[in-house]
């Protein structure tokens, strides 16, 4: 074996040199060019173009015209590479069959067309796994497909991972320019924008090497929690229309077709639209198709649908980049932010090489327009501009893309030797200078050529089914019948009498909606529409959609109409409000306007009616006393109140001796958090504070902030007390009891966030004491927990240390270390001077994370996470 190993070795070295050697000499012969010896087609010729496309395709000319030196400095560039890590595909012989066929038809139609059907069972062996997948072939167009690099959709089976990661692509380093992408993602993420992961991988698929290969996360919960943002939905334009169109002057519909225009698409969610059984997710839906929806009709300001700090540093970083191909109308992709119910971008397709083809500035794209016509938006990309400008000349970010693009051309040179440094100069250049610094005719004999005459939706508004038509074609239409089909045969769907007419929408402008009430009801809805000047006769089944919205989900007001609604507000400063001592009651809800922060001094109590809130986009402060606290609180003891958000403050809010109770959890339409007291982006120094008696699922739930609770009491919590997601923070000499009634109730979990515990209590908690996980680190010390589910847990790549405890009557373990989110890894604890007495005495490790109790690694086994969760710690229902 050591022997044929050695061979082995020698031929591998053997064909590494020869390749050298052959990329020398193309090097020098494309390097001297030989004019006079090349011209017709003589054999210099002929040789000079091979060798010269041999050259392209390892990487010449890429990003600027080739130059000798860049020739001669691939030899060098080849060794010093380092091959990224393999991916080894397998897929079964029948389904490579029918993807060979797939990738025909597409060359021979040229595009490729989706099926929702058609992703193929395979597998995927990394790092000594092997995992379940199904794939497909990826792309639109025949550059995905036309080389032996065919790109792929990969969606991971069951709960494994790789690279964290369950939906991604790999493609042709080309397809988005080589090292581009990664250093457009790395100013996209330096400017806090949602941007997907991004790497090179070594590909095999089914033993034939594909060499290296770009690997990019697709749009799902795992890409959302890697950038530290809560799962919801991802919605995009849908372009479906576009592509199956034939009537634009590019490609397809796209270059003036009456499809190509975001204003004329549908929005659509990742993962498709899901029903109310969903429960937060139906609402997320809801919101974010319906803000996206309300931008485009023109009945949403920007600023309303979108984050303006994230849209403007993404509109910046497009610009800086010259990224036309990430502006494009359907390239665009929006994460809802449950919290301030806003869209913000998601990184994607810059796709530089394609630059020079596409219009030069962001205005020649008209959602960017739109977009920048907003104040706050455009003031947003000046700011983020500005910042470019620091950060590329010399700045923290031109040492990061140094770093970044080292990192790339180690993996690319492998393959792409003669691959060149991006001309970074170039971006940072375009950043100093921005930062200061007729409608196509469409003959009527296209008209068979449109896939669709109407976009057609059921939406319910206050009981009523409601019809809602827009006419996508620049020709009047006609609704000629609409019925209901159902169980009992076909009924008439109408109130009123047809046929009726929609009006022609000019191309590039939002087509005009016709609402029309439905009488009966049935499985579903059947339209026959008619284009007279066409000809067009087509029959059209409607499905379910999202209403538009006109208005901002999180509600907003102004100084003067609080003051109206609340006569106990009290304005003692430009923008300073405050709560002063005494009995007060809020029937509405409390809305402190952006800008202003409120103050409750000690000895006031309010007391909030069912359905009013308390909302503060500013600092929130409660400074009561000792004997003298700040009181918030239900005037109905059975319905409670939603509770309090504090919403990008901006400063820090400060609560000293104050309690909080009755609070169930912040809810709007289209809006729901799950705590009753939440600080979005918003810092929280607590002492002294209770919450008690509270109905939702979290009583305190801090996102994307800095914390610290001191003699903090949470006691009488229907499911969870404390809930931190993507924070930093401290909890010092405080406790926690009777949490949980419901069942499944956590007293402390951290998700994604770096905390410390310091002498804190727990007394009876359903599920968890402390529960650690979504990669987080957690020191905790001085810990007594009693008749708690599990004592301490580790779970989900987080880190735990746990010094000086005492674990009294646990139902299910003292100690838990175990993997729930597969995608986050294993996790890790330690515990030193831990005494345990009572029921469940034996600590639980699953085989692959890791306990180390009292300096000793403790046997691990397995554990059926999802059976555990279905039975001994399984959450409640919902209050």
């Amino acid at each position: 074996m050591r022997i044929a190993a050695a061979q082995s070795s020698v031929h591998h070295a053997r064909g590494r040199l020869a390749w050298l050697a052959g990329l020398m000499l193309a090097a020098v012969a494309v390097g001297a060019g030989c004019t006079a010896l090349v011209t017709g087609r003589s054999p210099a010729r002929v040789l000079h173009t091979r060798l010269r496309t041999a050259a392209v395709e390892r990487g010449y000319e890429v990003f600027k015209e080739g130059r000798v030196r860049d020739l001669l400095a691939a030899p060098v560039q080849w060794l010093r590479s380092e091959p990224p890590m393999r991916l080894v595909i397998d897929v079964p012989f029948k389904h490579m069959r029918k993807i060979y066929a797939q990738r025909d038809e597409a060359l021979r139609v040229g595009r490729l067309e989706h099926e929702a059907d058609e992703y193929s069972p395979a597998s995927i062996r990394v790092g000594g796994r092997t995992i379940p997948v199904k794939l497909r072939l990826k792309g639109d167009l025949t550059d995905h497909l036309e080389s032996h690099k065919w790109s792929f959709r990969i969606k991971v089976r069951g709960d494994a991972q790789i690279l964290g990661m369950r939906r991604f692509s790999v493609q042709h380093p080309f397809t988005r320019g080589y090292q581009a992408e990664p250093l457009f993602f790395e100013t996209t993420r330096f400017l806090g924008v949602l941007t997907p992961r991004y790497d090179f991988v070594t590909v095999t698929v089914n033993g034939s090497d594909l060499g290296v290969m770009a690997l990019e996360e697709h749009f799902a919960k795992e890409l959302q929690e890697a950038g530290g943002r809560k799962e919801t939905v991802i919605v995009k334009f849908d372009e479906v229309d576009v592509w199956a169109a034939r009537d634009g002057y590019d490609l397809a519909g796209f270059g003036g077709g009456a499809f190509d225009s975001y204003r004329n698409a549908e929005v659509v969610p990742f993962g498709g639209l899901v029903g109310p059984e969903a429960g937060l997710i139906a609402t997320y839906q809801a919101s974010a198709v319906g803000l996206l929806r309300g931008f485009a009709k023109g009945e949403l300001a920007a600023s309303a649908a979108f984050d303006p700090t994230k849209l403007g540093a993404y509109l910046a970083a497009i610009d800086a980049w010259e990224a036309w191909h990430a502006i494009r109308w359907h390239n665009l992709r929006f994460s809802f932010d449950p919290y301030t119910a806003r869209l913000e971008p998601v990184a994607f397709d810059a796709s530089l090489l394609d630059s020079p083809r596409l219009p030069g500035s962001l205005m020649s794209e008209p959602i960017a327009a739109a977009m920048l016509a907003d104040p706050e938006v455009r003031a947003a990309y000046g700011a983020a501009l500005a910042r470019l400008d620091g950060a590329l000349n010399g700045g923290e970010l031109a040492a990061r893309l140094a770093e970044r693009e080292d990192a790339a051309l180690r993996a690319l040179h492998a393959e792409f030797p003669l691959l060149a440094r991006y001309p970074l100069k170039r971006v940072a250049g375009r950043a100093a200078r921005i930062a200061r610094a007729s409608e196509p005719s469409f003959p009527a004999e296209f008209g068979d050529r449109y896939p669709r005459v109407l976009r057609a939706r059921l939406v319910d508004l206050a009981g009523t089914t409601w019809l809602e038509l827009e006419n996508s074609l620049p020709e009047t239409a006609e609704i000629r019948a609409a019925a209901w089909r159902g169980p009992g045969g076909i009924e008439p769907a109408l109130e009123q009498a047809v046929p009726v007419v929609l009006a022609a929408t000019r191309i590039g402008e939002q087509p005009t909606q016709t609402s029309l009430r439905l009488r009966g009801h049935g499985d579903a809805l059947d339209l026959q529409i008619a284009v007279p000047r066409l000809g067009i006769v087509r029959e059209q089944t409607v499905g379910r959609g999202l209403v538009a919205l006109s208005a901002a989900v999180v509600p907003t007001s102004s100084l003067d109409e609080q003051l109206a609604l609340h006569p106990f507000l009290q304005r003692v400063e430009p923008n300073v409000l405050v709560i002063p001592p005494g009995e007060h009651r809020a029937d509405v809800s409390i809305v402190v306007p952006r800008g202003m922060s409120l103050r409750a001094e000690g000895g006031a109590t309010v007391r909030f009616a069912p359905a009013a809130l308390l909302i503060a986009w500013g600092p929130l402060d409660l400074l009561g006393e000792r004997g003298n606290p700040v009181v918030l609180r239900e005037i109905d003891a059975e319905q409670g109140w939603p509770g309090i958000a504090v919403l990008e403050a901006g400063s820090a809010s400060t609560w000293r001796h104050a309690e909080v109770s009755g609070t169930r959890e912040v809810e709007l339409p289209g809006w729901h958090l799950t705590g009753g007291t939440n600080f979005y982006k918003s810092e929280l120094s607590a002492h002294d504070v209770t919450f008690h008696d509270i109905r939702g699922e979290d009583a305190l739930n801090t996102i994307n902030t800095h914390f610290t609770l001191e003699r903090v009491t949470v006691r009488g919590t229907y499911s969870d007390a404390f809930d931190s997601d993507f924070c930093t923070g401290l909890v010092r000499d405080s406790s926690f009891e009777d949490i949980g009634s419901g069942g499944g109730g956590d007293a402390i979990d951290f998700s994604g966030s770096v905390a410390e515990i310091d002498g804190v209590r727990f007394e009876r908690v359903s599920d968890k004491a402390i529960s650690v996980g979504e990669g987080s680190t957690l020191r905790a010390r001085g810990v007594i927990a009693r008749r708690v589910g599990a004592g301490a847990v580790a779970k989900d790549g987080s880190t735990l240390e746990l010094e000086d405890a005492v674990i009294d009557d646990s139902v299910v373990a003292p100690l838990m270390a175990y993997v729930k989110k597969p995608e986050f890894g294993v996790a890790r604890m330690t515990a030193r001077s831990v005494r345990v007495s009572g029921a469940a005495t034996r600590p639980l490790v699953q085989t692959g994370s890791t306990l180390v109790l009292e300096g000793e690694s403790l046997t691990t086994e397995p554990i059926d996470v999802d059976a555990l969760y279905a039975t001994a710690m399984k959450k409640a229902a919902r209050p």
